[in-house]
């Protein structure tokens, strides 16, 4: 009587699915392709990759903690020996597509010599270092944002900055001209203009930038209004960036780069980058994200005891029209 492995080792018959097979089934043709194998038989490649896909079957079924006692009792090979039969067999393609007449080991080098080269670290303090998704103290903000346009929109030609301020996006130097607007005529080197009223038409500009406020309540003699703005409450702030968010889609051409800070204020973790998703109702995927970590934080003494993680960094929004693949 013929078995269902015997079968399997017929040239020019096809074996039965391996996960057709019982646990029993698939131990005597692990048992019998290796036995036909050292032997020497025909056909020794597809056997190869038929044990290896028998092995494979074999292991997902035990699960985690059973397959290295499993190969010491039932079958007679050595662990490097079912480790090589699985590359095998998860390589199987390429394994086919080789010469005909290698040996297993030769197989086996040349899919190590297939392999991608491992990832080389690179030397984020270089003058030339590539962009980074956490940017740290020694990225300035100008930096940064030169870095993006340079990876994110290459084919560029002219961006906007809706809330130029003082110009801390550009203080290194711009990667291609700005045109700068802010709602205070002493930070709009071209001219005062509402970013959630863009008096511009559709698709006018490459790339837009909006650097929002994002502390609300601060006072009239608070620095840190000074620095980064303010607005009446949490509720205005909202509504900016959303407005601001909206009006940057409507003018770009290419894509916009929002940048937004994650923090807790009036008791209550304030989600900027949601923000960001609403305006344009959820339906533009984040292109990329960017962030920027610096090495202190702004702490108010009158804040008391910590509640809350403080916050030492921003977030750097990048979306994009068109296709969403990075190439």
């Amino acid at each position: 009587m013929t078995s269902r492995s015997d079968l399997a080792l017929v040239e020019g018959a096809t074996p039965p699915p391996v996960a057709s097979l019982s646990i029993d089934e698939l131990k005597a043709e692990a048992v019998h392709l290796a036995i036909s194998i050292e032997k020497g038989a025909d056909v020794m490649r597809e056997w190869r990759i038929r044990l290896g896909e028998v092995l494979t079957e074999i292991k997902t079924r035990l699960g985690h903690g059973n397959w290295l006692p499993y190969i010491r009792e039932n079958l007679a090979l050595e662990h490097a020996q079912v480790s090589n039969y699985l590359k095998l067999a998860e390589s199987s393609n390429a394994v086919r597509n080789m010469p005909t007449g290698l040996s297993m080991r030769e197989e086996l080098k040349l899919l190590r010599g297939s392999r991608p080269a491992r990832p080389v670290r690179i030397d984020v303090a270089a003058p030339d270092r590539p962009l980074l998704r956490f940017c740290g103290p020694d990225w300035s903000t100008s930096a940064i944002v030169k870095s993006i346009i340079l990876v994110a929109f290459p084919g560029a030609r002219m961006a906007l900055d809706v809330t130029y301020g003082l110009g801390n996006f550009w203080s290194e130097g711009a990667p291609i001209p700005v045109t700068g607007h802010d709602r205070r005529a002493e930070r709009a080197p071209d001219g005062v203009m509402d970013f959630t009223d863009l008096a511009y038409d559709d698709a006018t500009w490459d790339v837009v930038c909006f650097d929002p406020s994002h502390l609300a309540d601060g006072g009239e003699e608070s620095e840190m209004a000074d620095r980064f703005g303010t607005e009446q409450d949490q509720e205005a702030i909202d509504n900016a960036i959303i407005e601001g968010t909206r009006e940057a889609w409507r003018v770009c051409s290419q894509g916009i780069i929002v940048k937004v800070c994650n923090h807790v204020h009036g008791e209550t973790f304030q989600y900027e980058q949601a923000l960001v998703e609403e305006a344009l109702d959820w339906k533009i995927p984040y292109y990329d994200l960017v962030y920027q970590v610096r090495d202190h934080a702004f702490i108010d003494p009158i804040w008391g005891p910590q509640k809350s993680a403080y916050n030492n960094g921003a977030v750097y929004v990048i979306l994009k029209k068109g296709s969403q693949l990075h190439r």
